[in-house]
């Protein structure tokens, strides 16, 4: 290969994801409402989260709503209730 010629492009390929080890069904059935707030449970929860190195299996997965879901991000509950208690003074 000369200098003017490219290289061939590499392929990378994202790592494979495996499915849930839990049904979203199942676990919106056990919480119905927000385990934060008591509204009504839309979405899936990590307690611990996955950037945090919290597992993904149905024992850390709660119910909760899209507003307290999107308000924790990726924060440990720690952390979530100290910005939730400064949000309010």
């Amino acid at each position: 290969m000369t200098r003017l010629q490219a290289a061939p492009p590499r392929i990378i390929r994202a790592p494979r994801r495996r499915p849930a080890p839990y049904d979203r069904a199942t676990v919106l059935a056990r919480w119905p409402e927000c385990c934060y707030c008591s509204a009504p449970a839309t979405e899936l929860d990590h307690v611990h989260p996955l950037a945090h190195g919290g597992r993904d299996r149905e024992s850390n997965v709660v119910g909760v709503c899209a507003r307290d879901n999107h308000a924790k991000g990726a924060m440990s509950l720690a952390e979530w209730a100290v910005t939730a208690n400064t949000d309010t003074k």
